[in-house]
């Protein structure tokens, strides 16, 4: 059959792409800054509106084709859209909570932000209150940081929520994705960072507790080469 081609790929889950070019997420991320506008990405194959090859528009049918997929079935099981025309919107991956239960990844780490959010808070809060006095101190400096890090986990968590994003100019729609890609990377970055200071720390006062001997003996073991005969049996040992 010369001049069809035929194009074998996997069936896409719910935020697969297929691209020919990879993809930085650390440039991605890097990029999306809050106030920022337009593609993060503008010359790459998967958003880019202008000099497209056959392959970038096979690959872009085939992108699209699993996201029409999803929306239809969504809007056939709706009986209030079925009666009408159908209409979607430009961000069709911004639906209200989407990033926040489309895998159980996504479920896990929403539960987790939602657990350790408010203890966190309010305890740094009483915690900051007195160490305000002392902002040169390493433990008022890592209390702020932690605030400033659950206030961030909050805006982007905002920022995910909210579906009703225009297109800008310039834009595909797929920038839309990759904008909401940005923002949930950095929450679920943030949530993982807290999450495991916390649990660090909780591990640490077990060890403080219950095995005060053994830590104290491992510490001495670990910092023996400081030690002052030690230190000097090293010194005759380079001097000759």
């Amino acid at each position: 059959m010369k001049g069809h081609h035929f194009v074998s790929y996997p069936r896409l889950a719910t935020l697969q792409l297929l691209s020919l070019k990879q993809l930085s997420y650390s440039d991605l991320i890097e990029s999306a800054v809050s106030e920022e506008k337009g593609s993060l990405i503008p010359d790459h194959p998967l958003v880019k509106l202008k000099d497209l090859t056959e392959n970038d528009i096979v690959l872009r049918q085939i992108n699209y084709s699993s996201i029409l997929d999803r929306l239809l079935t969504k809007a056939v099981k709706d009986s209030e859209e079925a009666k009408g025309d159908l209409k979607f919107p430009a961000d069709f991956y911004g639906q209200k909570a989407f990033w926040l239960k489309s895998s159980v990844i996504m479920r896990l780490i929403y539960l987790a932000f939602s657990v350790v959010y408010l203890p966190q808070k309010a305890i740094l809060t009483l915690l900051n209150t007195p160490l305000k006095l002392l902002g040169r101190l390493n433990l008022s400096i890592s209390v702020k940081r932690r605030l400033d890090s659950l206030q961030k986990c909050k805006v982007f968590l905002k920022q995910i929520n909210t579906y009703d994003v225009p297109l800008e100019k310039g834009m595909s729609y797929l920038d839309l994705h990759l904008h909401k890609q940005a923002q949930y990377t950095k929450f679920a970055s943030l949530v993982t960072q807290l999450i495991v200071d916390q649990v660090l720390g909780c591990l640490v006062l077990w060890v403080l507790y219950s095995r005060p001997t053994a830590l104290t003996e491992w510490i001495d073991y670990s910092l023996s080469s400081l030690h002052i005969d030690q230190i000097e049996k090293k010194l005759i040992w380079m001097l000759g």
